[in-house]
C-alpha cells in the first residue's frame, strides 16, 4: 500500500466531516500530481493546514475518478476518492505535528515546526513508506488517547453525529448492546467510565447497572490496559469476555491494547473480540495478521476473534429477552471468526 498526505483547511475539513466523511477530494490538476497513482487499499493522512496538526486516517476505497458535482458547497475539487475513515480528530483535540518531532525524513530533530508545512503541497502528496507509517500509527494511537479522555460535551456531540452519518450504528449503541447481553446472562460488565455517558444515552437504565469499580485482575500496567477496553463481562473477578468496538475508529488502535495485554499477560485464558461492521471484516483480517501481531507468543489472532456488529444485533433479536436470560455467556464465542 502507498501512503499520501491529504491536505484539508479548517473549512474543507468541516465540509468533509459534515459530508459523512465518505470522500475525498481534490483539484483538477491533482490527477496529474499524485491522485492517479491512488489505489484502493492505500492510506491518506489528513494534514490540517494553518494548524500543525494532523486531523484523520482515511483508507482509500477506490481509484481516483473525476465527477463535476459540487462536493462541500463548491466546484473546486472535481477529483475524488471513496475512503474508509479509521480515526477523525476535531481541530480542538487533533495530533499536533510537534508530537512527530525527530520521526520524519522531512522534520529532522531540531527542525522548526515553521518550516514543516512547505512538505505538504499538492495535495495528495505522495509519502515514503516509513514517513507514512510513522504518521498512520502516530494518528491511531492520539485516536486512542482521544477516545478515552473525557470529552467537552460539544465535542461528543459532534462525533456521534459523524459516527452515525458515518456508519449506521453508533460506538455506543454497540457498547450498550454487550453491556446489555452480558448482564442478561448473569456476568457484572465494566465498560471505561469516560464513555458511561454516551452509553447513557441509548439506554438511560444501563449506567447504573454497570461495575462501580473494575476489580483488581493483573498486576501493573495490565491493569491499566484492561480498564480501557471498551466493554468486559466478568463473574466474580474472572473475566469472561474482553471486546473492542471498532465501528468508526481504528481497528489497529483497538488491537494495540489486545496486543499490549497478550505482550504483559502471555497467559491469559480468556477470549478476546473486535467488534466492527461485516464492511470491515477485512480491515480486521488484515490487521490482525500483520507481522507485528503474528509475532506475538502466542499470535494474537489465536486469542482475538471477529464478531460483526450486524450478527450481535442479529443474535440479540433472535434471543429475545426470555432466552437471553437463559443463555450462557460462552455463546459469544459462536458469534466469532478467527484468522
Amino acid at each position: 500500500m502507498a501512503y499520501f498526505a491529504d491536505v484539508f483547511t479548517p473549512a474543507t475539513w468541516s465540509a468533509f466531516m459534515a459530508d459523512g466523511g465518505r470522500l475525498t477530494a481534490f483539484s483538477r490538476g491533482s490527477m496529474s500530481r499524485g491522485a492517479g497513482k491512488v489505489r484502493s487499499g492505500d492510506r491518506f493522512v489528513c494534514y490540517l493546514k494553518g494548524k500543525f496538526s494532523f486531523v484523520g486516517a482515511l483508507e482509500a476505497r477506490s481509484e481516483a475518478y473525476v465527477s463535476d458535482d459540487p462536493i462541500w458547497g463548491t466546484g473546486d475539487f472535481p477529483v475524488r476518492v471513496r475512503v474508509e475513515p479509521l480515526a477523525l480528530f476535531m481541530p480542538e483535540v487533533a495530533l499536533p505535528i510537534a508530537a512527530l518531532d525527530g520521526k520524519l525524513s522531512f522534520f529532522a530533530s531540531g527542525t522548526p515546526q515553521s518550516m514543516v508545512p512547505a512538505y505538504f503541497q499538492g495535495s495528495p502528496r505522495a509519502l515514503t513508506e516509513p514517513d507514512g507509517q510513522a504518521v498512520w500509527r502516530a494518528i491511531l494511537a492520539h485516536e486512542d488517547g482521544v477516545r478515552s479522555m473525557q470529552r467537552p460535551a460539544a465535542i461528543q456531540e459532534a462525533t456521534d453525529a459523524i459516527e452515525v452519518a458515518v456508519v449506521g450504528p453508533r460506538h455506543a449503541e454497540i457498547q450498550a448492546l454487550l453491556a446489555e447481553m452480558g448482564l442478561a446472562t448473569g456476568c457484572s460488565v465494566w465498560l471505561p467510565r469516560p464513555d458511561r455517558q454516551a452509553v447513557g444515552r441509548v439506554n438511560a437504565d444501563l449506567p447504573a447497572k454497570l461495575l462501580a469499580e473494575l476489580p483488581f485482575l493483573f498486576p501493573g500496567k495490565a491493569q491499566q490496559v484492561v480498564q480501557n477496553i471498551d466493554a468486559i463481562w466478568l463473574q466474580g473477578s474472572t473475566v469472561v469476555a474482553a471486546f473492542e468496538v471498532e465501528n468508526t475508529t481504528s481497528i489497529y488502535s483497538g488491537l494495540l491494547r489486545m496486543s499490549d495485554l497478550v505482550s504483559l499477560m502471555p497467559n491469559i485464558s480468556f477470549p478476546m473480540f473486535i467488534v466492527a461492521p461485516e464492511a470491515r471484516r477485512t480491515a480486521v483480517r488484515d490487521e490482525v495478521t500483520r507481522p507485528t501481531f503474528a509475532a506475538l507468543e502466542p499470535p494474537l489472532q489465536r486469542k482475538c476473534g471477529y464478531i460483526a456488529s450486524e450478527e450481535l444485533q442479529r443474535k440479540r433479536a433472535t434471543l429475545g429477552d426470555d432466552m437471553l436470560r437463559h443463555t450462557r455467556p460462552g455463546f459469544i464465542n459462536d458469534l466469532a471468526e478467527h484468522f
